[in-house]
């Protein structure tokens, strides 16, 4: 509750100067545009290191001459005296998270291969390093208690059919759930855990299938990985979703821990 409630205040300060510095600037009265509202940072997603001393945070800004947004990552002091940025590049970077011994940073990145992949940034210096090479989007990641491995849950994408540039492929709608706002048609590719080793840089599938894995979280003794998912027949109509732990190796099945009609998580 303490680190909850560290977390909660950390967030709160740093918008508050962030909000004191940008009102310093302003120094006689005018009427507001909309460059100011655009010129607002907007500030998410604060982790706190396992010592306290650091926030890691990311920033989002506007850019109105591109009209793009960029995301970067950046790590404060707790008590503010110092501010880094820590990532500047062409790709936007999400989901900053410490390894538990406080040895690393490791954050979502789309840089070079186009699809959100795992990257690492050893706090000590040097530049970052992609962990991971998941053929979709590493769309959440949670580090084990020992720092050594990471759960993650990545996008398997189904292989495109060949387009001709002529007639495009056509879309086969075969399940009740298909289509969502802001993705469009969902297809058949689907969401999996896996364990990604970080000495040797691979990663284990741990659940292969036809269905959707979610909300990854470590047991205290790093050996199974509890996750939300939706299964049984016709899963796609229904919002029944349920809690399932697995041992974190290869080959390993997944128990079934929740039996409530409805949503868990």
């Amino acid at each position: 509750m303490k680190k909850l409630t560290k977390i909660a205040l950390a967030s709160s300060v740093l918008a508050m100067t962030l909000s004191i510095n940008i009102s310093a600037q302003a120094q006689e009265k005018r009427l507001l545009t909309l460059d100011d509202q655009f010129a607002f940072r907007q500030i998410s997603d604060p982790q706190l290191s396992p010592t306290g001393d650091w926030i890691a945070y990311t920033v989002t800004n506007t850019d109105l001459k591109n009209d793009t947004r960029d995301n970067h990552i950046y790590m404060t002091s707790w008590d503010g005296s110092q501010t880094l940025q820590l990532t500047n590049g062409n790709d936007s970077e999400y989901n900053p998270r410490f390894s538990p011994d406080g040895k690393y940073l490791a954050f979502r990145s789309s840089r070079e291969s186009g699809k959100q992949q795992i990257w690492l940034l050893n706090l000590a210096g040097g530049e970052a390093e992609k962990i991971s090479d998941f053929a979709g989007d590493v769309t959440d990641f949670v580090w084990s208690g020992d720092s050594r491995q990471l759960a993650v849950i990545a996008e398997e994408p189904v292989p495109e059919i060949p387009f001709n540039g002529k007639t495009p492929p056509p879309i086969v709608i075969d399940q009740f759930h298909f289509l969502e706002d802001g993705v469009g048609f969902i297809g058949k590719s689907r969401e999996h855990l896996y364990v990604l080793d970080l000495a040797t840089r691979k990663a284990d599938i741990l659940t292969p299938g036809s269905f959707n894995e979610y909300l990854p979280a470590w047991s205290t003794d790093n050996k199974n990985i509890a996750f939300v998912s939706k299964r049984g027949q016709e899963s796609d109509r229904n919002n029944n979703w349920d809690l399932y732990a697995i041992a974190a190796q290869s080959g390993a099945k997944a128990r079934q821990l929740t039996t409530f009609i409805g949503p868990d998580s």
